[in-house]
């Protein structure tokens, strides 16, 4: 957090980035380049610029999550934009997001995915659905939807290992879908060949998990003999060779 000397917030920096990036964030903050501060003016001097209040809202959003005045300010957005613009579309769903995770009700995100299916942003709504769905414990709603955003991503060729990996692992977490789990688990394998130890061996520890609960515990010790071996001061993975071993399913 970047404050003036009085303690107001100027902006913010979420998450690691390399120093590169990060003397790069400071600069901008530094010259008042979109920071928090300077588009909460911004939209003071100007209420009804669309551009200034889509920045402001994301701005809000990273501070404060689906507050009430992030979705206070989308709905404004919203009500300024021209009906089926591509920025009249992403704040109804940035509405509709708010007001499902607001009230840990999937219905407003269900029904705007379903009234407009192809637009270029849903796979941001469907990873709020999918959240939601994951803490209402819909399970089977959770899979299905899961299922269909790593489809989808794979025939936009924006598949990563690290999306396949959790996918496959969260499947096995649900016991659902499990053939298709394995797939991608080993798609994901087969993506990081090569990739460094830690890296590989999280992968085949997800392929190993997804074995041993199919009933196939010879082949997932064998992988998990592998990350032993990539990681050897890692006793996750031998912890993991006990628990196939002992047939001790957590």
């Amino acid at each position: 957090m970047f404050l003036t000397s009085d303690g107001t917030e100027i902006d913010r920096i979420v998450g690691y980035l390399p120093p590169d990036s990060f003397l790069k964030e400071m600069r901008r903050i530094r010259q008042g380049e979109g920071t928090y501060l300077s588009l909460k003016k911004a939209v003071k001097a100007h209420p009804n610029n669309v551009d200034t209040l889509v920045q402001f809202a994301k701005k809000v959003g990273t501070k404060s999550g689906y507050s009430a005045r992030s979705l206070e300010l989308w709905e404004r957005v919203d009500s300024l934009s021209t009906d089926g613009e591509d920025i009249d579309l992403y704040a109804q769903m940035k509405v509709a997001e708010h007001r499902a995770v607001r009230s840990t009700n999937p219905a407003p995100l269900e029904s705007y995915l379903t009234q407009y299916p192809d637009q270029s942003h849903n796979r941001e709504a469907r990873f709020s659905l999918l959240r939601l769905y994951r803490e209402n414990g819909t399970s089977r709603k959770e899979a299905e939807l899961y299922t269909e955003i790593i489809r989808d991503a794979e025939e936009q060729g924006q598949l990563s290992a690290s999306m396949l990996n959790g996918y496959a692992w969260r499947m096995a977490e649900l016991e659902l879908r499990m053939d298709a789990a394995l797939q991608r688990a080993t798609q994901a394998v087969r993506m990081t060949e090569g990739s460094d130890p830690e890296t590989r061996a999280q992968i085949l520890d997800t392929r190993a998990e997804i074995l041993w609960k199919l009933g196939r515990t010879e082949e997932a010790v064998e992988i998990i003999d592998k990350c032993i071996s990539l990681q050897p001061d890692d006793d996750y993975y031998r912890k993991q060779k006990r628990k196939f071993a002992n047939q001790d399913q957590d």
